[in-house]
Parts: structure tokens; C-alpha cells; sequence
């Protein structure tokens, strides 16, 4: 797991740009910590969880988040953000100096490393 350890930021979800909530030039973010646990930034509110590897196999329990509202748009795109690192990944790897996830309906999250 300690490949994966370090934060983060999104570049692609679903072969598209990463969304950027331009009301505060937010990007959506991914912080991966050694003891399992895991924090971000999505399109609108702040989230955490526990994430672990288990045969090779990344994985992630629930995800608590903040309760803001913004934009439908965002809104739509957190939800699809949340629920494709939530409880549906199917795998996660390192290639290219890229964080891939792949959910179970095989939609993409790519991250780049923030130095």
C-alpha cells in the first residue's frame, strides 16, 4: 500500500476532465495516509474514510462527507465521484506515475501526484 501513500489530485474521471468547482478554483483530491486512512477534497464537500489492501485488491469502506449544496452539475458529478471510490472499486494501480482506480462498472478515476 505504500506506493499509494500521498495526496493526490484528480485528472480524469471517465475518460473526461476532472470537474474544477470554479467558484473557488477547488480540484477534487485524494490524501492516502499509512495507517489505512483516506481524506479529499470532491467536486463540492470534504471526505473521509478507511481504505486497505486486501489480495492485491484495493479497498474502501464507507465514505463520510460534509453536507454543503453546490451547482447540479457538481453535485452529479460527486455523487459518480463517491460512488466510483466507494464500495465498487475493482482495482487500483500505479502506471505512469498515475493513481488508477477502476470501479466494478469500470468507470476510471486518474489521479496525478501533488508534490
Amino acid at each position: 500500500m505504500s506506493d499509494v501513500v500521498g495526496k493526490w489530485q484528480l485528472s480524469s474521471m471517465n475518460g473526461q476532465p476532472a470537474p474544477v468547482n470554479l467558484r473557488n478554483n477547488q480540484r477534487v483530491t485524494l490524501e492516502i495516509q499509512e495507517d489505512g486512512q483516506f481524506a479529499g477534497q470532491a467536486p463540492v464537500n470534504r471526505y473521509f474514510g478507511k481504505i486497505a489492501v486486501e489480495d492485491k485488491v484495493l479497498k474502501t469502506g464507507p465514505i463520510g462527507a460534509t453536507m454543503m449544496a453546490g451547482p447540479p452539475e457538481l453535485m452529479q458529478a460527486e455523487r459518480e465521484y463517491l460512488q466510483a471510490l466507494g464500495e465498487h472499486v475493482k482495482s487500483a494501480k500505479i502506471a505512469n506515475g498515475q493513481l488508477v482506480i477502476t470501479a466494478m462498472d469500470d468507470k476510471k478515476l486518474v489521479y496525478d501526484r501533488v508534490k
